[in-house]
């Protein structure tokens, strides 16, 4: 549904008979977006599950083995299950932001103040209110034109991760980093002092 584009070209001030098909594309577009923002989330609690649990079995073989650099490639495994987790849910995340112009366009027409009062209220959410108020302050006569003009003024850097729930996940995945290597610092660290 997302860049659908209606060919007869109905004018905005005559909407009444297209209303449920509307209604019911943005019904269907908010499914869509909280399945993609599902999805990254799983992506993030599975990566790092089986990150930290590779660490653990890497850290626990390493240790009763007394072998360093199978604790230093299990310290590496489990960077790139975090590395891997973080870039498929940013391609997912960028999925969602893709549908932001055309929930807009539905509110737009369809009148409703739901997403856009959402992302107006959102701390520091300049951006995006700059983006909202750009796009009621469109003048169209058809929904086409009303469209093209939303998708053109539309640019996915006005709505930064850094301002969604994104940014926690990230944090969570840059602490479990820390936390591997911090481990395996103070291991190598006592090891090479117990040698020496």
């Amino acid at each position: 549904m997302v860049g659908r584009v209606f060919t007869d070209g109905r004018n905005v001030d005559d909407l009444r008979a297209a209303e449920p098909e509307y209604h019911f594309e943005y019904i269907a577009i908010h499914d869509q977006r909280r399945q993609l923002i599902r999805n990254y989330t799983n992506w993030y609690i599975i990566g790092l599950a089986i990150s930290m649990a590779l660490f653990w079995v890497f850290l626990w073989v390493g240790l009763t083995s007394a072998n360093l650099p199978l604790l230093i490639f299990g310290g590496l495994v489990s960077t790139f299950f975090v590395w891997m987790s973080h870039q498929v849910a940013k391609s997912i995340d960028d999925g969602v932001v893709a549908l932001y112009p055309r929930i807009i366009f539905l509110e737009i027409v369809l009148d409703f103040q739901f997403y856009r009062d959402y992302l107006r209220r959102r701390p520091r959410g300049e951006s995006e209110r700059r983006f909202i108020e750009k796009c009621e302050a469109i003048v169209a006569t058809t929904t086409d034109e009303l469209w093209e003009k939303i998708c053109g003024d539309f640019t996915p850097k006005d709505f930064p991760r850094t301002h969604r729930m994104f940014r926690h996940y990230k944090w969570m995945a840059i602490g479990s980093l820390f936390i591997y290597w911090v481990t395996i610092a103070i291991i190598v660290a006592n090891t090479l002092e117990w040698v020496g």
